[in-house]
């Protein structure tokens, strides 16, 4: 018990890290960029986390160029304009970093991630102000739990 409870709170230190950094990086790298949607996910059989920006250009584009893909094939458009997939996200793993171990309860610890990162450091970025999301992954999808820019506080 002792050990999971260190592997949790290595894990917490390191993912908090990486949203410092990345926050930082995109401050000083791409100031002028909007940000549309964050992903933050963690890959628990590689033992490997990233951070990944994209905008709201790079997105429709996407998900045009997926329907158009999905038309040909007959399968059901994607609706809306954003995409969920962090492979596609314009500046994808924009930080990454590789975990001695991921704690067996790694999704209870990513929310607490997802909620420092959403309301603690975002508001340092130059985000959409009007349709800003922020999503973490699961076991089960790679965009699965959000937060939107309804949740952050009115200023």
């Amino acid at each position: 018990m002792e050990n999971e409870k260190a592997s949790q709170e290595t894990y917490i230190a390191e993912m908090k890290a990486m949203v410092d950094k990345a926050i930082m990086r995109m401050k000083n790298e791409n100031p002028e960029f909007v940000v549309f949607t964050v992903s933050i996910w963690t890959d628990r059989d590689a033992a490997v986390s990233a951070i990944n920006f994209d905008s709201l250009e790079n997105s429709v584009l996407n998900i045009k160029e997926t329907n158009e893909w999905n038309a040909k094939y007959s399968f059901e458009p994607i609706t809306g304009n954003r995409s969920t997939d962090p492979a596609d996200f314009k500046l994808r793993n924009f930080e990454e970093i590789t975990h001695a171990a991921i704690p067996p309860k790694w999704y209870s610890s990513l929310i607490k991630i997802g909620k420092y990162a959403f309301f603690e450091m975002i508001k340092e970025l130059n985000i959409d102000r009007q349709n800003f999301e922020l999503g973490i992954n699961s076991t089960k999808d790679w965009y699965a739990k959000t937060w939107n820019v309804d949740s952050l506080p009115k200023s």
